[in-house]
C-alpha cells in the first residue's frame, strides 16, 4: 500500500480548519456581544459560565476513548465505515474529555 499526498487533502485539511475556526470566531463575537462592559469592570471576578459542571461528563470523554480505540484495534479490517465511526467518536471523546478535563482532575483528588 502506497501512501501519497495530493493537493486535494490539502485542501481538504485546510477547509476542515478555515470552518473550525469561523466557527471559533463568531462563537466568540457572539459571547463578547453579549457581555456589558460596565459590569465586566464593576465586577471583582468574573465566574467561569461552563453549563456542564460534571465530572462524570469528563469520564464519559475518557470511556468514548477507550472504546473507540477498543473498536479499532479489534474490529478494524480496513473498511472505511469503521475508521470513520471511530475517528468521529474519537474526536468526540477528546472534546469531552478535554472541556471537562479540571472537573474530572478536581473530582480523582478529592
Amino acid at each position: 500500500m502506497h501512501f501519497h499526498i495530493h493537493l486535494l487533502s490539502y485542501v481538504f485539511i485546510l477547509g476542515i480548519f478555515l470552518s473550525i475556526y469561523a466557527l471559533s470566531i463568531i462563537v466568540t463575537l457572539i459571547s463578547t456581544g453579549r457581555l456589558n462592559i460596565i459590569n465586566l469592570l464593576k465586577a471583582p471576578q468574573v465566574i467561569d459560565r461552563n453549563v456542564i459542571n460534571s465530572p462524570y461528563i469528563g469520564m464519559l470523554g475518557l470511556i468514548i476513548i477507550m472504546i473507540s480505540l477498543s473498536i479499532l484495534l479489534i474490529k478494524f479490517d480496513g473498511r472505511g465505515n469503521i475508521l470513520l465511526a471511530c475517528t468521529i467518536a474519537l474526536i468526540l471523546g477528546i472534546y469531552i474529555f478535554i472541556y471537562q478535563f479540571g472537573n474530572f482532575i478536581a473530582y480523582i483528588f478529592k
